[in-house]
């Protein structure tokens, strides 16, 4: 039985080995440039919480020595490069310049060819060659996940789940792109975004890939869609919240970057249905605006003053507790209870 940190120190090296090997690949290149941008994202793959394959290892109640074992790290490592393939997407979204601490990859090939004074429209060549990176990358998923050294049935029962978690991931992208199009939604489309971004993504479909790595029984599938949920959902709630209150040493991000970029949250929509006007307004006013210090702890204020700060919390205690509640009623194994209520506690002490 392992806790996520023990888990991240022996995934890593079974994740840096798959990433060199498809290093090899880049033979076929002949520029120095484009080699060094297709092995570039073992940078970005040094950090992170490995939160999706842990929870396929803790479902399919994988042994440290078994990590080590194609059979079963292929499926683990193949969740994370898809995760590695939406970010690099993600980042060109957002037009993010840095990721963990290094540049993302359309900021190293955009640095790049300005160093070298490349000529023509770099900035969207730079975006240009990140996408195909991503889809690149998304080959390795497929590549991972039909080796034949995973059992038919079992690439059956995996590709089956990770099709729905690509699609719900897609879906769950396609809404939070178009939100920031919209001066207003509804709780109910945030509600949907958290569900199928969030709570299918980063929990329920990767803790139905370990069931499918075991055995898929029909009991452990519906425990993981109920269980998932509910840890998901507080999940992404307490992000927007840390997106709040949290200091960027913690989070990585300037605080109030939501509002920012225009990502409607839970708790800009409780202001939108339970705020006064001169609330609202302050609110519309600074909804995707670059931020001053002070505008920044002025809309803290507002957040904490409006009683979204209150209500959101209440909201994750809840979340967490009915997963609690779900988790302890289920017939999991023992060591299943055990690592999956370290993981409710390890988000109850991001609260703090």
């Amino acid at each position: 039985m392992m806790d996520l940190k023990e888990f991240q120190g022996v995934f890593q090296p079974v994740l840096n080995k798959c990433l060199r090997a498809k290093q090899k690949e880049t033979n076929a290149l002949t520029d120095l440039h484009l080699r060094s941008f297709v092995s570039y994202p073992e940078q970005l793959l040094k950090r992170g919480k490995r939160i999706r394959p842990y929870l396929a290892a803790v479902m399919a109640q994988l042994r440290p020595s078994e990590l080590k074992t194609a059979r079963y790290t292929h499926p683990l490592v193949a969740l994370e490069l898809f995760h590695l393939f939406g970010l690099i997407h993600d980042d060109v979204f957002d037009r993010g310049k840095t990721r963990h601490g290094v540049p993302t990859i359309h900021e190293k090939i955009l640095r790049t060819y300005h160093k070298a004074k490349r000529d023509g429209d770099v900035p969207r060549h730079a975006e240009s060659l990140a996408i195909l990176m991503g889809d690149y990358v998304y080959t390795w998923v497929f590549e991972l996940l039909t080796d034949p050294v995973i059992p038919t049935e079992v690439q059956r029962r995996l590709r089956q789940e990770f099709l729905q978690m690509a699609r719900d991931v897609l879906f769950g992208q396609m809404i939070d792109i178009d939100l920031t199009t919209r001066p207003n939604t509804t709780t109910e489309t945030i509600n949907t975004k958290m569900e199928l971004k969030t709570a299918s993504y980063t929990f329920i479909r990767p803790m139905r890939f370990g069931v499918a790595l075991r055995g898929n029984h029909p009991d452990h599938c519906h425990f993981c869609d109920r269980f998932g949920k509910e840890i998901g959902i507080a999940f992404q709630i307490q992000d927007d919240y840390l997106d709040i209150i949290a200091p960027p040493t913690k989070t990585g991000k300037p605080q109030l970057n939501d509002v920012q970029e225009r990502q409607h949250t839970y708790f800009t929509q409780f202001i939108q249905d339970h705020g006064t006007t001169k609330q609202k307004q302050q609110l519309h006013r600074h909804f995707g605006t670059c931020l001053t210090t002070t505008q920044r702890k002025e809309l803290k204020t507002l957040f904490q003053e409006s009683g979204a700060i209150y209500h959101g919390t209440t909201e994750i205690i809840k979340h967490l507790a009915r997963a609690e509640t779900i988790l302890n009623k289920s017939s999991q194994s023992k060591a299943i209870k055990t690592q999956l209520t370290a993981l409710i506690d390890l988000l109850r002490e991001r609260m703090v």
